[in-house]
């Protein structure tokens, strides 16, 4: 079966859009590092 991206069942309700801050930081710098660095994130405790 070969679903289309608008064939989809795409539940506005189940989605996070904050996470859209992180997508947008990635997609700009094409760098995880970077982005969460742009971002202010970092693994230390």
């Amino acid at each position: 079966m070969d679903l289309t991206f608008l064939e989809l069942d795409m539940s506005t309700d189940r989605v996070d859009l904050n996470l859209l801050v992180y997508l947008d930081a990635l997609l700009k710098e094409r760098n995880v590092t970077k982005a969460a660095h742009q971002l202010g994130l970092s693994n230390l405790p």
